[in-house]
């Protein structure tokens, strides 16, 4: 989706759109969260109990970096739609906060069905946008 509308990863508009650095930011994200929870699993089972907190420190970090990230994507998205908010309507950002965090998963769908229409373009798995090759770029002007 930030593909899509040529945001980088903290949501933010990035200076050259048609720059490919963040068509691997979804694998990169899960793949650090990855990482950091095999590392803290290790730790904890060979009995370094001390590095295993430290690692669950910077996976707790990761995934705050992440739910900003959300926030962030999630109100440049209702800024270029111009859409009200859902629960706190003239609060900025609070709505998009408390969106992320307790319904985080359709706030996901609900972006990607702004982006695109699925019945004209379809979903493609291990693509730079989620979508067919066919289906046009929707950046934010």
């Amino acid at each position: 989706m930030t593909e899509r509308m040529g945001l980088n990863v903290a949501g933010c508009k990035r200076k050259d759109a048609a720059d490919n650095a963040g068509s691997k930011v979804c694998q990169i994200q899960l793949g650090v969260a990855v990482i950091l929870t095999a590392v803290m699993l290790i730790c904890s089972v060979f009995g370094f109990a001390f590095m295993a907190g430290f690692v669950q420190m910077a996976l707790y970090a990761w995934l705050i970096l992440l739910f900003v990230a959300h926030v962030c994507v999630r109100k440049a998205m209702r800024e270029h739609y111009d859409l009200p908010g859902v629960c706190c309507r003239d609060a900025g950002c609070i709505d998009d906060c408390c969106v992320s965090y307790w319904c985080g998963c359709c706030s996901v769908l609900q972006m990607a069905s702004h982006t695109h229409d699925p019945e004209e373009y379809k979903y493609e798995c291990c693509t730079s946008t989620g979508l067919g090759p066919d289906a046009p770029p929707c950046h934010i002007v």
